[in-house]
């Protein structure tokens, strides 16, 4: 635990504490429980659900007792949407059955940000775990395509397992992969993690894509890297680390901020 002074406490205990549920020895009704297994992304399905597929596991969950359902994402595919119309142009929904879906409403909330702040969207870089990737593909390449429309570019978060389990239409929305180095060199020897680590980067590089390297905490994880032909590098080592607070008066009184390329 070094270093542990530069974090501050980041919440604050509510005004008024309930807690009239720790006087209860049993609950007195059922809990409310919305389904998502019929959300993208969630299935961890290899080969995605069917129109038929989806209605015939609508009606289980139905039959379950379920009175929320989230029911997916209708832009996401021509399935999902079809999906979603059938069970309301043919009610399917009971009258006391909630149903939900997910929309891109988060890129519209991005867009009035990066508005109201004056921000340059080609500065953005999002980040993604491989795991997310991997499962939500059909579904995170439409919100890739939304954010590319305002200059915002993506970056796949992950040494262990780079671009593998994603088709090439996926890997090709990315702009690059951001690898913690920390986390790589904790797991294996020195001598052996700068070995693989250059061949991960010249795998990633030979793909046209960016690589960064983050957690470069340390001046012993600086040397380690020093010599690797990445695009950008980033830690504690390089730069201060900078609270919230200073951060937004950063952004309010327009300093600029550089990158530190290899």
């Amino acid at each position: 635990m070094q270093n542990f002074e530069k974090y501050q406490r980041q919440y604050y205990m509510p005004p008024k504490c309930t807690h009239d549920w720790v006087q209860k020895d049993y609950i007195d009704h059922p809990p409310i429980w919305c389904s998502v297994d019929l959300r993208d992304g969630n299935q961890a399905l290899i080969e995605p659900m069917s129109l038929d597929e989806k209605l015939e596991f609508f009606k289980m969950l139905v039959d379950i007792g379920f009175k929320e359902i989230e029911i997916g994402f209708p832009a996401a595919s021509e399935t999902e949407y079809e999906f979603a119309r059938t069970l309301i142009e043919k009610n399917m929904i009971p009258d006391d059955v909630t149903v939900q879906v997910l929309t891109q409403d988060l890129v519209d909330k991005v867009s009035a940000c990066i508005k109201k702040y004056s921000i340059d969207p080609g500065m953005l870089r999002l980040s993604v775990s491989d795991t997310i990737a991997t499962q939500a593909q059909d579904v995170l390449g439409y919100i890739i395509d939304e954010f590319n429309k305002i200059g915002i570019r993506f970056i796949l978060f992950n040494l262990d397992s780079g671009f593998l389990g994603l088709d090439v239409t996926t890997i090709d929305k990315f702009d690059g992969i951001n690898v913690d180095v920390k986390r790589h060199f904790d797991s294996v020897d020195i001598v052996q993690g700068e070995a693989i680590l250059r061949n991960k980067v010249n795998m990633v590089s030979q793909l046209g894509k960016k690589v960064i390297l983050s957690g470069i905490d340390s001046k012993e994880l600086y040397e380690s890297i020093k010599d690797v032909n990445a695009d950008f590098v980033i830690g504690d080592y390089l730069s201060p680390v900078v609270t919230k607070n200073e951060l937004q008066n950063k952004f309010w009184n327009k300093e600029v901020f550089n990158e530190k390329s290899t």
